[in-house]
């Protein structure tokens, strides 16, 4: 039996991905759903993970990192670092999912709790989650349908 998912899952996974992620925009960032966002490299790790039919220990975001072998990788400092900035921005705004733009009231009383400067977090945030996407474009297998996957 050949390991991997058919080029129709990985379609299908891509048409998911497509109606949740968001593009990243220059005003203002979804920490969950924009591209190179939590929701964008969750999906990406369990993509992979079903792709190389690999054991995990667990459900978890963590789990899916270590079978992959990537907790070495800046995508991992990326994400929890990503997934912090989350629940300071949660508690503070009292929204479900926070809009981070450099207008936000909340993003000065973020960037204090972490010592930094709020248009210096937002900067750091978006470039960031560039930098995470660009990576998924890379190793994701949705984004590589085209060239490697099965028929």
């Amino acid at each position: 039996m050949e390991k991997g998912l058919l080029k129709k899952d990985l379609e299908d996974l891509k048409a998911i991905r497509e109606k949740l992620v968001i593009p990243l925009r220059e005003d203002e960032v979804s920490l969950k759903y924009s591209q190179g966002g939590l929701l964008d490299i969750e999906l990406g790790l369990q993509t992979l993970v079903l792709n190389e039919c690999l054991p995990i220990s667990s459900g978890s975001t963590q789990s899916f990192f270590e079978a992959l072998k990537l907790t070495s990788d800046p995508l991992y400092d990326h994400y929890f670092e990503l997934r912090q900035i989350e629940q300071i921005a949660r508690i503070l705004s009292m929204e479900v999912d926070p809009k981070i733009s450099p207008s936000k009231s909340f993003l000065g009383s973020a960037a204090k709790i972490l010592s930094t400067e709020p248009e210096a977090l937002y900067h750091k945030i978006r470039d960031q989650m560039k930098m995470a996407h660009q990576k998924l474009l890379k190793i994701d297998p949705v984004y590589l349908i085209d060239s490697k996957s099965k028929k």
